[in-house]
């Protein structure tokens, strides 16, 4: 019994509320310790029919995922995750952006110029994580459907 009440106060701790990712800060990612990560940002800025998807940096709906890049690159070392996933629509490899101004990225770590996919790379390789990315269809894995 008292494994379940130190279990249900873990739990009230971390309730879920709905609030935009935006308006997560440093101290409360780092005060989950996750040790995975699963993400799905929004695809619609990455996909082969968006006409402007190459003005990403500019569209509203990924504003989350460089949100949490940018907090990814200043967490400390050891709240940082062990695993990450990123699930998102065939394209988003190739995302390149015309940032407001035509500025390119340096290695400083500006990331003005450089698609999602590039921050997304660059963020991880800074904390050392290893990096792979697989074009996975449910079919690859026993599951009737395509996307």
């Amino acid at each position: 019994k008292k494994r379940e009440k130190k279990k249900k106060r873990e739990h009230e701790r971390h309730k879920p509320r709905q609030t935009p990712i935006e308006r997560l800060t440093l101290s409360e990612l780092e005060s989950h310790s996750a040790a995975v990560w699963c993400m799905s940002p929004p695809c619609q800025p990455h996909t082969r029919q968006h006409s402007n998807r190459h003005t990403e940096r500019n569209d509203p709906r990924s504003r989350s995922f460089f949100h949490l890049c940018s907090l990814l690159g200043d967490m400390e070392e050891g709240t940082l995750p062990s695993l990450i996933l990123l699930e998102n629509v065939v394209g988003f490899e190739r995302s390149c952006c015309a940032f407001e101004g035509g500025e390119e990225g340096n290695d400083d770590g500006d990331a003005k110029g450089m698609g999602s996919f590039e921050v997304w790379r660059r963020t991880l390789s800074r904390r050392n994580y290893r990096l792979g990315h697989f074009h996975l269809d449910p079919t690859h894995v026993g599951i009737p459907n395509t996307r």
